[in-house]
């Protein structure tokens, strides 16, 4: 599958899904272990013990959440501040103290 515009990340083994990301800018997306896995390209070393078979990935700031469902992915995916630290800052639902980040000088 070659990727468009709207989807430029749909070559990523185990492709599903994904969503403009109204935090970052970036796209939230939705991988399934499973398939990459029998495509040949695994994401993980186990995905059942990572904690499921679909990664979400909030690919602006590289946080990566696992779903043992596709609802439970979609939902991360839709609002990607369930995981992402960085999209709870910029949502203003966080700061980066209450987060534990550190500003880099």
């Amino acid at each position: 599958m070659n990727p468009s515009k709207r989807k430029p990340h749909s070559d990523f083994a185990g492709y599903v899904a994904e969503l403009r990301n109204p935090y970052s800018g970036g796209h939230t997306i939705i991988l399934d272990c499973k398939r990459a896995a029998a495509e040949g390209t695994p994401l993980v070393e186990n995905y059942i013990q990572e904690g499921g078979r679909y990664q979400v990935l909030c690919n602006e700031h590289s946080f990566i959440v696992h779903c043992t469902s596709m609802p439970s992915a979609r939902m991360c995916m839709k609002d990607p501040t369930y995981f992402c630290s960085e999209c709870r800052i910029l949502a203003g639902e966080a700061t980066r103290e209450s987060e534990g980040i550190q500003y880099v000088a």
